[in-house]
């Protein structure tokens, strides 16, 4: 049965190598009832179903996940198949991106989990731009992009107003 609108939850987990760590990202997922889950910051360099079925439910049986980079980044992006489709998965550095297949509906989702280096963040943002031309048609982009969008987001003075016009 397809759901019109289909709720995601999009979450910076900071890490899912802990059984404690799984377990309350369970019960966020449970009490969220997504049809789409996309985690940034896994920090897992293998993803397997079990893992999947710990952190999210039985119910997600399908995902695709992008590896960590050592102990940094790492996303996964697992749906409710009886809910929802997502296929064509497109893998960048810091991206992971697939369509969305909902009843006659289609879109573009990329979860995004941007580097943390001031000096990589042009390249990185010139990548989303890429990402977005090679997936033509409606698109959605959502994670933590690392960057500060307004002064006010910032617990200091020291602001990079050239990465926030970029932005």
């Amino acid at each position: 049965m397809s759901t019109p609108n289909p709720r995601i939850l999009v979450w910076n987990a900071r890490g899912l190598n802990s059984r404690a760590k799984r377990c309350v990202v369970y019960q966020v997922v449970v009490a969220a009832n997504a049809c789409i889950v996309c985690v940034q910051e896994s920090k897992l360099q293998v993803v397997t179903p079990d893992i999947v079925r710990q952190c999210f439910g039985s119910e997600y049986n399908d995902f695709f996940y992008l590896p960590s980079q050592g102990t940094r980044g790492g996303i996964i992006l697992a749906w409710k198949s009886e809910a929802v489709s997502l296929s064509h998965p497109h893998l960048s550095e810091h991206t992971l991106t697939a369509r969305v297949n909902l009843q006659d509906r289609c879109w573009w989702l990329t979860g995004v989990y941007g580097p943390h280096r001031v000096a990589d963040k042009p390249a990185f943002l010139q990548k989303i731009r890429d990402v977005r031309d090679l997936h033509a048609g409606p698109w959605a982009i959502m994670g933590d992009f690392n960057l500060i969008v307004n002064p006010e987001d910032k617990s200091n003075c020291r602001i990079h107003r050239g990465l926030m016009g970029r932005y």
